[in-house]
Parts: structure tokens; C-alpha cells; sequence
């Protein structure tokens, strides 16, 4: 499920990151599990370039 989500908004994601300068991003929790549903939060932690 989470892939399925992930693919379809990774275009505007990649966006987002670049904008903002991320250099790392990481999903963590249930998303990382067959426990995700769509219940689920999308727990991530992100790195960025200090400015």
C-alpha cells in the first residue's frame, strides 16, 4: 500500500525535497511494515543542508 502511495506522489515528493534542500529523507513506523493502512501516519525523518 505504501509503495502504491509513494509511486504515484513521488514526481511532487522529489519536488518538495529539492525546494527545501533535503539531502536525506527516511520513512520510519508502520510504513516500513504490513501494517500500514490507511489509518496509518507517513513518519519521516529529514536531513537538509543548513543555510
Amino acid at each position: 500500500m505504501i509503495q502504491s502511495f509513494l509511486s504515484n506522489k513521488l514526481p511532487e515528493i522529489k519536488k518538495l525535497l529539492k525546494a527545501h534542500k533535503v539531502t536525506k529523507a527516511y520513512i520510519f513506523g508502520s510504513a516500513c511494515t504490513e501494517s500500514f493502512n490507511d489509518k496509518s501516519d507517513i513518519d519521516l525523518l529529514i536531513m537538509r543542508i543548513k543555510s
